[in-house]
C-alpha cells in the first residue's frame, strides 16, 4: 500500500468517524466511474459493504455532475442509507468541479474528500474540502484536514 493510499484510507475512516455512528454499515459514499482505484480499495478496508459506494454519472466534460450527486443523495436517504462522503477528483485536466460539489456538500450533510491534489496547482474550492489527500514529487502520500480534531477523534474512536 503506498503513502496516498494510507493517507486515503486514514481520509475515510476519519470521515467515517465523524458522519456516522459506530453502526456505520448504512453509510454511502460517493465517487465516479474515474475516481482512483485507492478509494475504492480505501472504502473496503474501512469495513463498507460493496452496496456502499455509489458512481454518480458524471457530465460531458467526465466531471463528477452535481445535480446526480444530488439527486443519489435524496434517493439514497428515501432508501434508509446513511450518505456521508463526496470524494472528488483533482489534479487531472479535468478535475471534478469542487466549489460545485462543495455546495451540496454543505447542503447535504456530507463529508467532502478531494483526491489526487497535484501540489502545484490550487484548485478553486479546494479550501472547502473536509480532507485532501496529496501525491508529493517524492512519491509520500500526504494528508490534510480541515479541523484539526478530525484525525485525533478517528485514531480515539477508530
Amino acid at each position: 500500500m503506498t503513502g496516498t493510499s494510507m493517507a486515503t484510507l486514514s481520509a475515510v475512516v476519519a470521515a467515517r468517524t465523524a458522519m456516522l455512528p459506530p453502526d456505520f454499515l448504512t453509510g454511502t459514499i460517493y465517487v465516479t466511474g474515474r475516481t482512483r482505484r485507492s478509494v475504492v480499495d480505501a472504502v473496503r478496508i474501512a469495513g463498507f459493504p460493496p452496496a456502499a459506494i455509489r458512481v454518480v454519472p458524471m457530465d460531458a466534460h467526465r466531471r463528477m455532475d452535481p445535480d446526480a450527486l444530488r439527486g443519489a443523495v435524496v434517493a439514497d436517504r428515501s432508501w434508509g442509507q446513511r450518505p456521508f462522503c463526496v470524494v472528488a477528483t483533482a489534479g487531472t485536466a479535468d478535475a471534478d468541479p469542487i466549489p460545485d460539489l462543495a455546495d451540496v456538500a454543505a447542503e447535504q450533510r456530507l463529508w467532502l474528500h478531494v483526491d489526487a491534489y497535484d501540489s502545484r496547482e490550487r484548485p478553486p474550492g479546494i479550501e472547502r474540502a473536509d480532507s485532501v489527500t496529496a501525491d508529493t514529487p517524492s512519491g509520500a502520500g500526504v494528508l490534510m484536514v480541515r479541523e484539526g480534531t478530525a484525525l485525533p477523534d478517528f485514531i480515539a474512536r477508530g
